[in-house]
């Protein structure tokens, strides 16, 4: 069986090779759509049954009551979702892992290997040649991993043997990185951008990305603030500006050329979304503007749809912003 479409608008596809998922504190998770949509309408899906659930609601700060779904902690590894794009003949954007995390705890190295050799497997057009997988300037798959563990993406695809790894589970050893995978790590703060980046840069990657999702706070992307015990390998910028915040713009690059290649951004939706104003989306835009990054607008949020114009602000030339990197095949 093929793959199957997916709502997400930036991906065609959707590939649940891992079920499941845990919050563990995170801000960013605390009304995550995917464990709400497993804990109501998939929930009675052999698949999904037993994965979230719905908890008794809370009333916040602001005097609302607001929902709350949760993860049960059991994630599944599906072996009969393993081999779904080498059935997929049309090129497409796979989004991988929806509903879960592919770097969660609970999924093993050999797990993750599998599925990034069936990545390198099931490319229409490949080239296998001394037990490597080659890119063609045919059309390809391009597979988004979106991930809140950056510690062990990094850890794990950075360790020169995990593409030996691949091969022992798969049987080809891909070239690395891997033009057609982007790793993309989930932000909502400041704080949480301070601890993923470095990570996602310190990843080897053909296109690196960042989804500001859900936008909770203002988020500089051109001044990095790295951790006091963790020793720069990077200059203290994202998004490097030579004359100023919004100057021209230059070129970021570590010594490495790592470099953040594309930002997806959106407000939380669903039942008790949380506010993001648009002065912060428009700041993260015109960033992004000037330094020449590709910007995705995803969507306004259930909270900022609801709220009347905010006097003098314009961001109309922000919204339907749909960019997407250049890469070579």
């Amino acid at each position: 069986m093929s793959l199957g479409a997916t709502g997400i608008p930036y991906a065609d596809y959707g590939w649940n090779i891992v079920r499941g998922c845990s919050k563990d504190g995170r801000a960013g998770c605390l009304n995550c759509w995917a464990a709400r949509q497993c804990a109501t309408r998939l929930k009675h899906l052999p698949e999904y049954a037993g994965l979230a659930l719905k908890l008794p609601p809370y009333l916040d700060h602001t005097g609302t009551i607001r929902p709350v779904y949760d993860w049960t902690g059991e994630v599944r590894f599906d072996l009969d979702e393993l081999e779904r794009p080498l059935h997929t003949r049309k090129p497409g954007v796979v989004f991988t892992v929806p509903r879960g995390d592919l770097f969660h705890e609970a999924v093993t190295d050999e797990q993750i290997a599998q599925v990034f050799g069936v990545m390198a497997l099931g490319e229409p057009d490949a080239i296998l040649r001394d037990g490597r997988w080659w890119p063609t300037s045919e059309p390809h798959h391009t597979y988004l991993v979106l991930t809140k563990r950056h510690a062990r993406m990094r850890s794990l695809l950075s360790n020169p043997e995990f593409p030996n790894l691949i091969g022992s589970v798969a049987g080809i050893v891909p070239i690395w990185p891997m033009p057609h995978l982007w790793p993309i790590v989930s932000i909502w703060d400041q704080p949480s951008a301070d601890a993923a980046i470095p990570d996602l840069l310190a990843t080897p990657a053909a296109v690196r990305g960042v989804s500001v999702e859900p936008m909770l706070g203002p988020v500089a992307l051109t001044h990095l603030r790295w951790p006091l015990d963790q020793k720069p390998y990077v200059p203290q910028t994202m998004l490097d500006s030579l004359d100023g915040r919004y100057g021209d713009p230059g070129i970021w690059q570590s010594r490495t050329k790592a470099k953040l290649d594309w930002v997806i951004l959106g407000g939380e939706s669903g039942p008790g979304a949380r506010p993001m104003q648009p002065e912060w989306a428009l700041d993260v835009y015109r960033q992004c503007k000037a330094a020449g990054v590709p910007f995705y607008w995803k969507q306004a949020g259930s909270w900022l749809e609801k709220q009347p114009p905010v006097p003098g602000m314009t961001y109309c030339e922000m919204e339907g912003t749909r960019e997407w990197p250049e890469v070579t095949p």
